[in-house]
């Protein structure tokens, strides 16, 4: 165990997180694959969300799917979603898939920052000890996974509003690298054919060779040693950092107003009457006796 929330399937695990959905069909973007062939328009994959208590995963289908998907024996269909509970199987008939909800709703974490407990399930417990260099997790004062970063549980929560690719980033632990990468710049070549990186060329460029032997124009060279420079800098906007919008809306105030009493008023309303109402006409008939 190494998160909170998992789906056990195929010998592999897939962590779900709050606020974001697993996917598991036919379709070429889904989470976790099933059967050989994929296309991006199949409607043959069910759709797995944690739920607001954090304790249990809503299974949907969409309409037309053919899939045969079912919940601890129960079937999954597109009016009749399932609840996916700790220790609970989901099966695919069709792809012979089979996966296990894996939660512990009692655990026990010690960490050295105060979490919002909003993001996690009530039944959690929260050991804060400012001293503490990593964070534990604990099942019946037993350790069932370790983190060396102290504010992981921070950035887990901040992890929950991220997309796939950047909540990758955060759970495996990995720190960003301020150096800027040096773009491939294709070498230039002149018309006999051989490489000259000390003249000028044809555009009036001169090529300087970097560290990396990676070959960048004047200007090139020149905004690359100001973005390095900015970079070192590490040049941020003060917490205090007001827009002129910001500023401006100070400098209105709200000031409470008496209101006019008009109870006292007399006034004629006034009567709409239509221009274009016509007048009633009366029309005298004869009165005629048939034989």
């Amino acid at each position: 165990m190494n998160w909170f929330w998992q789906l056990e399937h195929d010998d592999q695990v897939t962590e779900i997180f709050p606020n974001h959905s697993i996917t598991i069909g036919k379709r070429s973007d889904c989470t976790i694959k099933t059967g050989k062939r994929q296309t991006a328009t199949s409607k043959n994959f069910v759709t797995l969300n944690l739920s607001s208590t954090k304790d249990y995963v809503h299974v949907t289908i969409i309409k037309g799917a053919t899939l045969k998907c079912f919940v601890d024996g129960i079937k999954v269909t597109a009016t009749k979603p399932q609840q996916l509970k700790p220790g609970k199987h989901l099966f695919i008939e069709n792809d012979d898939f089979d996966a296990c909800f894996k939660f512990e709703p009692h655990l026990i974490v010690q960490t050295a920052y105060e979490p919002e407990k909003k993001f996690w399930p009530k039944t959690f417990s929260f050991e804060v000890d400012e001293n503490l260099d990593s964070v534990k997790v604990l099942l019946n004062e037993s350790l069932q996974f370790e983190n060396a970063d102290k504010k992981w549980i921070k950035r887990m929560e901040l992890a929950f509003d991220m997309t796939k690719e950047e909540r990758d980033f955060q759970t495996q632990n990995q720190q960003q690298d301020n150096s800027f990468v040096k773009p491939k710049v294709p070498k230039k070549v002149n018309k006999r054919g051989k490489k000259d990186a000390e003249n000028l060329d044809e555009d009036g460029e001169l090529e300087i060779e970097t560290i990396s032997n990676k070959k960048l124009s004047s200007r090139g060279q020149e905004d690359y040693e100001m973005i390095q420079e900015h970079l070192r800098q590490k040049a941020l906007l003060p917490e205090n950092y007001e827009t002129p919008a910001q500023k401006l809306l100070k400098t209105i105030e709200i000031v409470k107003v008496k209101q006019k009493d008009i109870s006292g008023l007399k006034f004629k309303p006034t009567i709409r009457k239509s221009i274009f109402k016509q007048k009633n006409i009366v029309i005298n008939r004869p009165k005629l006796f048939y034989e």
